[in-house]
């Protein structure tokens, strides 16, 4: 009996196992198919607008792709259903690649006004080549867009491919770093391009993205740009959008667009969202004042230890030079003055010249006799003045955004100095000069310095002394010009600011700015 017993025991055991194990399936089974059940409720619900039942070759290749997203549920829908029908999908895309399907959607505008009604209740709409021109004919928009055509040479090598450029970011641009090139035919076409050219803007939208080709952003042609009304949106993209065409750079248009899905979705909601802005391209001024500092005891910069390496050169001419740090770079004409100062992506400033003032006028040191020292980590020139030797110290920093240039007489009378140049803050190429807007600037007292910014704060420069001026002006010139005969620098009023100095320093260490005339350059 005893064994009998343990054998049930056993036995039991079993079964008991068994059905443990068919409840742990089930609960599995159930787990599973409720969670597929939640991902498909949670799929973007997204409607592709057809002008009737009889769909092009893109309209077959556009769905295709549209419905092959793992995050959308796509259908068909014709524009003449009511926005009741509308407001089941999460987004709608409206897709008409040419002049001739435009054409036919127009007879139909009515119907398609009703979009409007669809976005100002929370809807929202993808519009991609012609359809960028809907905004205005429903009322979301008073500027109506222009039509432009590109020519594209398919053996053109890289020139020819196509793309959108967002300013400094934007959540269409996830995973594109900003900006991507999108097409690159196989064949010649006429291309166009839909969206706001040259000085012309949206009146009621936000300009996302301008058009970029190869090495170029073509910040005048303005295509793809974004509404909101009342909760909804819009993403208008005026160009380059095809799915029937062959194109080499399929893969990044289908991210692109899939981003731009998701992003009218509110799925990709994180990371900078920028926008290009209209600018009159002109300096204004701002107030700052920084906290009272108290100046180091100047002291000349010397050269320790002597190099091993140095290149020397008597009289040089216009000769390139440049000297740079991990962060900073300097470079000019080797006979005098820094050309440009950059600390990457932008320009700090341009143009810099030095002079002393001899009498009643002033000499610029690049015209004056001169001897280079050229070292790993600086740039020094000699000069030969009307008061004696002046020695140059161009010394960018090795690990910081910054550097300076220092002055050191070895005559035995008080030297004049005069500095003058520009600051843009030009953003690095392919932007083009006007690319951050309008240059902002203020002269802050208390630090001995100008401060220039653009209009978004995102690009700063602090351009001072280690002594403070006497006096200084600060505006909107082309240029600086001594006045001989009223002992001053005169400003020469254009789109710009200029900046000078001009100190007067003591024998050996020049260590006094008494005058600072500034001008920045926006031009």
């Amino acid at each position: 009996m005893k064994k009998l017993s343990n054998r049930c025991v056993r036995t039991g055991c079993r079964k008991n196992v068994l059905k443990t194990g068919i409840l742990f399936y089930l609960m599995v089974f159930i787990w599973v198919s409720v969670q597929i059940g939640c991902s498909n409720s949670t799929r973007i619900q997204a409607g592709y607008l057809l002008y009737s039942t009889q769909q092009t070759a893109e309209d077959s290749s556009a769905f295709k792709w549209l419905s092959s997203l793992p995050r959308v549920q796509a259908s068909q829908v014709l524009a003449g259903e009511g926005v009741e029908n509308f407001a089941k999908f999460d987004m709608l895309w409206v897709h008409i690649p040419d002049s001739k399907q435009w054409a036919q959607w127009q007879s139909s505008i009515g119907d398609l006004k009703k979009l409007g009604e669809y976005v100002k209740k929370g809807g929202h709409l993808l519009l991609t080549d012609y359809a960028a021109l809907l905004p205005a004919e429903i009322g979301l928009e008073k500027n109506k867009p222009e039509i432009r055509i590109l020519d594209i040479k398919k053996d053109d090598w890289l020139f020819d491919k196509k793309g959108y450029q967002s300013f400094r970011g934007h959540p269409a641009f996830t995973g594109l770093f900003g900006g991507a090139f999108v097409w690159d035919s196989y064949r010649d076409q006429k291309l166009p391009t839909i969206g706001y050219f040259d000085a012309n803007f949206p009146a009621d939208g936000k300009v996302v993205a301008t058009e970029k080709s190869y090495i170029t952003i073509h910040g005048n042609n303005k295509l793809m740009i974004e509404h909101a009304a009342g909760t909804g949106s819009v993403l208008s993209i005026g160009g380059f959008v095809y799915f029937a065409q062959r194109n080499r750079l399929q893969y990044k248009l289908e991210k692109f667009l899939n981003n731009s899905i998701r992003y009218l979705a509110g799925e990709l909601t994180s990371g900078k969202k920028t926008y290009w802005e209209k600018y009159k391209h002109q300096p204004k001024s701002f107030q700052v004042k920084s906290e009272p500092v108290e100046p180091p005891q100047t002291r000349a910069l010397k050269i320790l230890p002597e190099p091993d390496i140095v290149l020397t050169r008597d009289h040089p001419r216009n000769n390139y030079y440049d000297i740079s740090g991990r962060r900073s770079l300097i470079m000019g004409k080797e006979n005098g003055g820094i050309d440009e100062f950059w600390v990457h992506p932008f320009r700090v400033l341009r143009d810099f010249q030095a002079g002393i003032i001899v009498g009643n006028s002033a000499h610029w040191l690049r015209d004056m006799p001169v001897k280079i020292e050229v070292f790993p980590e600086v740039y020094k020139r000699i000069y030969t003045t009307p008061v004696g030797k002046l020695e140059e110290l161009i010394l960018p920093s090795l690990d910081k955004a910054g550097g300076i240039v220092q002055y050191q007489a070895s005559g035995g009378e008080p030297v004049s100095l005069v500095a003058k140049f520009r600051s843009d803050l030009r953003w690095m190429w392919p932007y083009d000069e006007n690319a951050i807007g309008d240059v902002w600037y203020s002269f802050d007292e208390r630090l001995n310095a100008l401060h220039v910014k653009d209009s978004a704060g995102d690009l700063y420069s602090i351009i001072g002394t280690d002594q403070p001026p006497l006096k200084y002006t600060v505006g909107q010139y082309r240029d600086i010009q001594w006045n001989k005969e009223k002992q001053i620098l005169a400003c020469q009023k254009r789109w710009s600011i200029t900046v000078r100095f001009f100190p007067i320093r003591k024998l050996s260490m020049i260590k006094q700015i008494d005058t600072t005339k500034s001008c920045l350059h926006r031009a």
